[in-house]
């Protein structure tokens, strides 16, 4: 439907146009054969109601205002019925935006008590429940937020800290007007029920914005959907604020400063890769302002950092990481981040500008850091550009934050300790988290990261160029560096996580 409407009357002498802004409408009018006069705005905060009404062969919507009622005749049902649930619309949400369950955070538990007051209402309120969901999910400092479909109930599960919680259950006959609500927020087909759709829209809260990507899949019972949440203002960080120990920032703040290499970072998803880039790239542009061009190639891009050129790869159109790569190299760029390393064309090609005076940054999947370099070569590297080329390796983890709320000294489980290589005798100052509002009873609030760098040496280039066996390079990465389980140690023994919470990130090793 357009965004102006205009009435068609012919009987009459006066013509009115409707214009929809985002903070009301305008409103202008002219009489037969002179100008348009001036428009007349409407803020959406002064309407106190709507009603489309018939007038005739013709339909009206009438506002009604404080100063008095206003009345747009001459319309078209559909176009009336339009213009009117538009505004309903908006002054629904703004009288949301009010109600305390919309602004302020409620308790996980007290979540499924909400949604069937808000649904007492009649099912029209299901947009209602999604948006108080997201909201929801902003104010718990969710990542996702998952609707998953079953044969009785619908599922909405958040992801928080790393680990999925079941939040509420919406009745199955509520699915359809859910997945509705959503497709209408991220602009997709709401028609289409058997195809894969990704879309994106905001949520404003707290005077901040945050991304919503939003995936629906389709499922044997009816369409999965996982909302994404990304909040710009929590994306960046400084190097020392990472979770990285001192000699850890020290390294790596000495491997980036160097004008070439590349440098790879490997973890699971949700390990906090992506945050640990783009916090380097903000690093790199703060010290280097006006000597580096700094360029990425990402799939997708998670944030705008506002200060680097940043592209979004689109392979439906021909552009993959290695064609966007083999132009970023055209445009006299000094720092390249590259999203992913995926296959042999992007990964050769990435190694290649490592050697010609260009400081790349990545992501590869591998078991540990040591083997992002048999991955490499696995892919179809050759070992000597890898060895050359590759200055350092770091691998990553996300471990959670013992509530500093409820935290509260305990003893840990012996046969845990001697996993973590740990001893009730070092004199650690074992913490665990009791539970309280604040955390929502999981003992854990936030969460910081474990590294192990690794900066290749000429023992490591040698066994990167003989095709050494993964445990003889690992055990050649351990002399340099202390490994994840190490740093994860340091932060037991000063209570920034847990035992449990480390094993449960960290594989111990043999």
């Amino acid at each position: 439907m357009q965004e102006t409407l205009e009435t068609t009357s012919l009987l009459s002498r006066k013509r009115v146009r409707v214009y929809l802004a985002p903070e009301g409408i305008a409103i202008t009018q002219r009489q037969a054969f002179s100008a348009w006069e001036r428009p007349r705005l409407v803020l959406f905060e002064e309407i106190q109601a709507v009603q489309p009404r018939q007038q005739g062969r013709r339909w009206a919507v009438e506002l009604s205002l404080a100063q008095g009622p206003l009345t747009v005749a001459g319309l078209l049902e559909s176009e009336a019925l339009w213009l009117a649930g538009l505004i309903g619309e908006e002054l629904g949400i703004r009288a949301r935006r009010a109600d305390p369950r919309f602004s302020q955070r409620v308790p996980v538990e007290r979540v499924p008590e909400e949604i069937k007051a808000l649904l007492l209402a009649g099912e029209r309120e299901t947009a209602s429940v999604v948006d108080f969901l997201l909201i929801q999910a902003v104010h718990h400092q969710a990542s996702d937020v998952h609707f998953d479909p079953f044969h009785t109930s619908l599922r909405v599960r958040f992801r928080i800290d790393g680990l999925l919680s079941d939040v509420a259950e919406i009745p199955a006959n509520l699915h359809p007007r859910v997945l509705a609500r959503l497709k209408v927020l991220a602009k997709l087909a709401v028609f289409r029920h058997d195809v894969p759709q990704e879309g994106r829209t905001v949520v404003e809260s707290d005077s901040r914005t945050i991304d919503l990507r939003v995936s629906v899949l389709p499922t044997i019972h009816g369409e999965k959907a996982v909302v994404r949440l990304f909040d710009s203002s929590r994306a960046i960080f400084g190097l020392q604020e990472l979770g990285m120990s001192e000699q850890t920032v020290a390294r790596y703040a000495d491997l980036i400063g160097r004008p070439q290499g590349t440098i790879l970072l490997t973890g699971p998803a949700n390990s906090g890769k992506t945050t640990t880039l783009y916090s380097t790239l903000s690093h790199l542009h703060q010290q280097r302002r006006n000597l580096s061009n700094i360029v990425t190639v990402e799939d997708p891009v998670e944030y705008d950092l506002q200060v680097i050129s940043q592209t979004q790869i689109n392979p439906a159109l021909g552009l993959t990481f290695a064609t966007g790569l083999r132009t970023v190299l055209r445009q006299d760029p000094e720092v390249i981040m590259v999203g992913e390393i995926r296959d042999a064309e992007t990964a050769e090609i990435a190694v290649r500008a490592g050697l010609t005076g260009h400081l790349i940054f990545s992501t590869a999947h591998a078991r540990s850091s040591a083997g992002v370099f048999a991955r490499l070569v696995e892919m179809g590297v050759e070992p000597f550009l890898v060895a050359s080329s590759v200055t350092g390796v770091m691998e990553q983890r996300l471990v959670r934050r013992v509530c500093p709320g409820c935290a509260a000294e305990y003893r840990p489980d012996a046969d845990a300790l001697q996993r973590a290589g740990m001893r009730a005798a070092s004199g650690a100052r074992f913490v665990h988290g009791t539970g309280c509002d604040r955390c929502g009873g999981s003992g854990y609030s936030g969460r910081t990261g474990i590294f192990a760098l690794i900066v290749v040496d000429e023992r490591i280039r040698d066994l990167v160029m003989a095709k050494a066996r993964l445990a003889t390079l690992e055990e050649a990465a351990r002399r340099t560096s202390p490994g994840l389980l190490a740093e994860g140690r340091d932060k037991v023994a000063a209570g920034v996580t847990t035992v449990d919470e480390l094993l449960r990130v960290a594989q111990p090793e043999d």
